[in-house]
């Protein structure tokens, strides 16, 4: 079973509850009821981001978005309250940096009185180059964000997630991670390291109650760009 949610960028973000996608139709929503749970998405002011945050909110759980650009997370937080009636709460989060990824948690924590239930690493960056002209300040960038930023935010929730035997870790990785592609060399990279990350921490708490997945994207010029879950590890909610 899977359901879809359109965003104003031409993504579509692809939740599948079976071991397969077999269907594009849009079923009952009903399934995914989160109204006691907390999740925190990173990029969250727009984007796909935002979009996961809207999909969560509808399922009635607390959203947490983070994000640099305060102007972009209290208008998100703002319309995930307006629309579902769920708390919502802005946090200005530079995933690159470690002490922003900490303070961003212990504010997170000090709303609630607890971390998140639910991680979404979706923060990264994108940038594109000859492998020739690309230099090591562009490699550092994109390690740094996209594996980096994923490693901090999850290093952060994982030991409460452990502690109540119960979490969900979400990456959104690309499909570029698995199959590389011209001239975006560093992002490629970047991604394959997440997905490596994603397989491993995924064997290693799944005992726990923790599941660890991640969701890849691609784009075409021809058609909308979707998002699809990579397997990492049993499928239980």
């Amino acid at each position: 079973m899977i359901w879809s949610a359109p965003t104003r960028r031409r993504f579509s973000i692809i939740y599948v509850r079976t071991k397969a996608v077999t269907s594009h139709r849009t079923p009952n929503l009903l399934f995914m009821k989160l109204g006691n749970r907390l999740a925190l998405i990173t990029g969250g002011g727009r984007g796909i981001g935002r979009a996961i945050a809207l999909a969560f909110a509808r399922e009635e759980a607390s959203i947490v978005v983070a994000a640099r650009t305060r102007e972009e997370i209290d208008r998100v937080a703002s319309e995930v309250a307006n629309q579902f009636g769920v708390e919502s709460f802005a946090v200005e989060c530079d995933v690159a940096n470690a002490e922003s990824v900490l303070a961003a948690f212990a504010q997170t924590r000090d709303k609630f009185g607890r971390g998140p239930d639910i991680l979404v690493n979706n923060a990264g960056i994108a940038e594109s180059a000859l492998f020739v002209k690309s230099d090591e300040l562009m490699w550092e960038r994109h390690v740094n964000t996209n594996i980096g930023g994923t490693f901090r935010c999850t290093h952060a929730a994982l030991p409460e997630m452990i502690e109540r035997g119960w979490g969900r870790v979400i990456s959104i990785g690309s499909i570029a991670g698995k199959t590389g592609a011209p001239y975006i060399s560093a992002y490629a990279a970047s991604k394959h390291g997440v997905l490596g990350l994603t397989r491993s921490l995924a064997l290693e708490v799944a005992a726990q109650g923790i599941t660890v997945n991640a969701m890849e994207w691609k784009t075409s010029w021809q058609k909308p760009v979707s998002l699809q879950r990579t397997r990492s590890t049993r499928l239980g909610r």
